[in-house]
């Protein structure tokens, strides 16, 4: 059982009295919950955000209580500035999924503008450790490691801590595996599955891109379905910086995703003899990879392909799709105050 500090009887559900100022609103326009909402709020009706969440999740049973304000969650969305919009960004779940966001992107912006070398006093040691209490002593435990996976895990949880902070949120001793506290766990290979329970993953093929600071996953460009890659998304741009960059091989609708990435560099060398080996602490050859954290410029193909690893076989990946961070936040773990 979770332990959390306690929360008020009174912290979850409105008094009373202030029902009958929400109610009618909610039944009368249960299809833009939002616009009733923000007229409650407009109203002066003693409603908190927290309060009404719990009334819709019981009015209404297709809604979650985890933000149900959640663009995707209805066919229309708020314009920027309406009243509808500033309801929706002053919910809890919203401003700590902002948050949340932030946090990431401070990383991102320490590596974005040079690499980040491992073992070099930068911030790959601050953020993953270095010498025998960093990747050199995973390496001598896994076969073919690459820190690409710890890295989006470390930037996430140090950014879900600081959410955490931010509410009092007391975590328990024993770590969770669907959640950092009020923040779904969804940071690495196992991510898509937390983050679609939580309205959170978006499935590539319905076009667009993610947002900075989104964690995106690659797979296999021919049959795949589990992750290959993980990295943060940073932006896009028409064409590499480089100009004697290779071209893409299909340029019709072509454009370059940003990403941040971790396992870039040497991987490291094993000993062949023991190169399947699951576990080989004897196989490591000590002191050969010197990995790096970079932005890396991926050109993403119309039809979904990105360019892929230089540490992986396979050339080009594809786009499995991406969670948006900010929508992992879980309400109903927020305590009161």
């Amino acid at each position: 059982m979770l332990e959390r500090e306690s929360e008020p009887a009174d912290a979850t559900v409105p008094p009373a009295s202030t029902l009958p100022a929400a109610r009618p609103l909610v039944e009368s326009a249960r299809a833009t919950h939002r616009a009733a909402l923000a007229r409650a709020l407009a109203a002066g009706a003693p409603v908190s955000n927290r309060g009404v969440v719990r009334v819709l999740a019981r009015e209404d049973s297709d809604l979650g209580i985890v933000d149900p304000w959640a663009p995707d969650r209805y066919p229309a969305t708020a314009a920027a500035g309406s009243p509808e919009a500033t309801a929706a960004a002053a919910t809890p779940a919203a401003e700590l999924g902002a948050y949340l966001r932030a946090e990431v992107i401070k990383w991102l912006e320490r590596f974005a503008a040079a690499p980040s070398l491992e073992g070099k006093g930068t911030a790959f040691d601050e953020l993953l450790g270095s010498g025998s209490a960093g990747p050199e002593s995973t390496r001598k435990r896994f076969n073919n490691y690459t820190t690409c996976n710890d890295t989006t895990i470390q930037i996430f949880a140090k950014a879900a801590l600081a959410v955490n902070a931010k509410v009092g949120y007391k975590l328990p001793k024993k770590p969770e595996f669907k959640y950092i506290g009020v923040v779904h766990r969804a940071s690495d290979f196992g991510a898509p599955a937390i983050a679609e329970k939580a309205g959170a993953w978006v499935a590539a093929g319905g076009g667009g891109a993610p947002e900075k600071g989104d964690l995106v996953l690659f797979v296999n460009a021919k049959s795949g379905t589990f992750p290959e890659h993980i990295g943060f998304f940073y932006g896009t741009a028409a064409t590499k910086t480089d100009p004697d960059a290779a071209p893409p091989p299909d340029p019709e609708g072509a454009d370059v995703w940003m990403t941040i990435d971790g396992g870039q560099g040497t991987k490291g060398s094993w000993d062949q003899k023991l190169k399947d080996v699951e576990n080989n602490p004897a196989g490591y050859v000590a002191g050969s990879a010197a990995e790096s954290i970079l932005k890396r410029e991926r050109w993403h193909l119309k039809d979904g392909r990105i360019e892929g690893e230089p540490n992986q076989p396979g050339g080009y990946k594809k786009v499995l799709g991406w969670v948006k961070v900010d929508k992992l936040i879980d309400e109903s773990r927020i305590p009161a105050g």
